[in-house]
């Protein structure tokens, strides 16, 4: 999730008087498995890093993960606006300037 999204949903739970005392997903809402996030960032930053897998552990018990953002959609009226190849393009430029 891009940090302007982020932020954007935590100040709408702020100020939203329904929302008081009400917990809320932030995220995108979109499915992106580790290998596609990997794959990604390596375009992005231009990197020839290997990608490098790790035998599964204890604690790695669920395959798929997916933020369901509905109710941040209903109560606060709140959707993400920035895909996540632009929100990690717009991370990498940052970090590049700083």
């Amino acid at each position: 999730t891009y940090i302007d999204d982020a932020v954007t949903a935590t100040l709408l739970a702020a100020i939203v008087p329904c929302a008081e005392g009400q917990i809320f997903n932030v995220g995108t809402g979109v499915e992106t498995t580790i290998l596609a996030l990997a794959e990604t960032v390596q375009r992005i930053t231009g990197s020839r890093s290997e990608i490098q897998y790790i035998d599964r552990r204890d604690i790695d018990n669920v395959q798929r993960r997916v933020m369901n953002i509905e109710k941040a959609r209903q109560v606060l009226r709140w959707i993400p606006v920035t895909h996540l190849h632009t929100g990690l393009t717009r991370t990498n430029q940052w970090l590049a300037e700083h």
